[in-house]
C-alpha cells in the first residue's frame, strides 16, 4: 500500500560519506515509522511530487479511510489539494486508475496557471476546453479530430463543474463511449480534469470523484491527515 521510505532513498556516491550515512539511518530507526512516512512525504511536495497510494477493502484503516485511491499534493503553488477515487483500484502509470477487474479506468489531473501558456481563449473554461481537446486529439483519438463537442454543466457536490461531452471514441464491452470528462473549477486559474472510461456509469463515479476534491493553503497543506493514517496503519500514537 505505501512502501518504506528507506526503499525510495537512493545511495550514497562517495566512500566518505558512509559512516555519516549510518549515523542518519540509526537515527531514522529510532524515530516512529509515521514519522519516517512524513519526512518523506515532505521531500515530495518540496520536489513537486505527488503522495499517492491505494487502500483495499478490508484494510486496516477502512473505518476512517474507506477504499480508493487516495493523491495528495502537499506543496503550496498555486495550492495544495488532495482527492480520492472511491473503490477498488490498482495504481497505473501517471494519474491513471485501473478497476481490478480492469473494465474501468479513472485518472484526475490537475491543471495549473502554466499550463494554459498559449492557449489564446479569454476565460478559463474556454481555455481548459481547449487544451482538453487538444490533448484528447493528439494521444488518445489518433490525432484525429472530435465530433460533435460541447460543454454542458455538471451537477455535483460543489459549483463550477462542466461536463466535456464529443462523439465517442473508445469501445468498452462491445459499446462505443466518450469518456466522462469533467473540468472543475478550482480557482487561481486551476482546474482539475476528471476521466472515466467505462461502459456504463461513468459520469457517476465522476461526480462521487469530484465530491472529494479539496484544496488548502494552509502550510501544513494535508500533512496533519497523513500523520493521522500513519500512526492509524502502524499502530503508533
Amino acid at each position: 500500500m505505501i512502501s518504506s521510505p528507506l526503499a525510495r532513498r537512493h545511495p550514497m556516491k562517495y566512500a566518505t560519506a558512509v559512516l555519516p550515512l549510518l549515523f542518519a539511518l540509526s537515527a531514522i530507526a529510532q524515530q516512529p515509522r509515521w514519522q519516517n512516512e512524513i519526512e518523506d512525504d515532505k521531500g515530495r511536495a518540496a520536489r513537486g511530487q505527488t503522495t499517492t497510494f491505494a487502500i483495499p477493502p478490508g484494510a486496516k484503516v477502512q473505518a476512517n479511510w474507506p477504499p480508493g485511491l487516495y493523491e495528495y499534493y502537499n506543496g503550496t503553488r498555486p495550492f495544495c489539494y488532495a482527492y480520492v477515487i472511491p473503490g477498488d483500484w490498482k495504481v497505473g502509470p501517471g494519474p491513471t486508475a485501473y478497476s481490478q477487474d480492469g473494465r474501468v479506468i479513472a485518472s484526475v489531473r490537475f491543471r495549473p496557471p502554466s499550463d494554459f501558456r498559449g492557449v489564446a481563449a479569454d476565460r478559463l473554461l474556454e481555455r481548459a476546453r481547449e487544451l482538453a481537446v487538444r490533448d484528447i486529439e493528439r494521444n488518445h483519438n489518433g490525432r484525429r479530430p472530435l465530433v460533435d463537442v460541447e460543454l454542458v454543466p455538471f451537477e455535483s457536490a460543489r459549483g463550477g463543474v462542466w461536463l466535456l461531452k464529443a462523439a465517442p471514441i473508445y469501445q468498452r464491452e462491445g459499446r462505443q463511449v466518450f469518456p466522462a470528462f469533467a473540468i472543475v473549477n478550482l480557482g487561481l486559474n486551476t482546474v482539475a480534469e476528471i476521466t472515466v472510461i467505462a461502459a456504463s456509469g461513468a459520469e457517476d463515479l465522476a461526480r462521487q470523484i469530484v465530491g472529494t476534491i479539496r484544496t488548502s493553503t494552509e502550510p501544513s497543506c494535508f500533512l496533519p491527515e497523513l500523520e493521522r493514517l500513519y500512526k492509524e496503519m502502524y499502530g503508533e500514537r
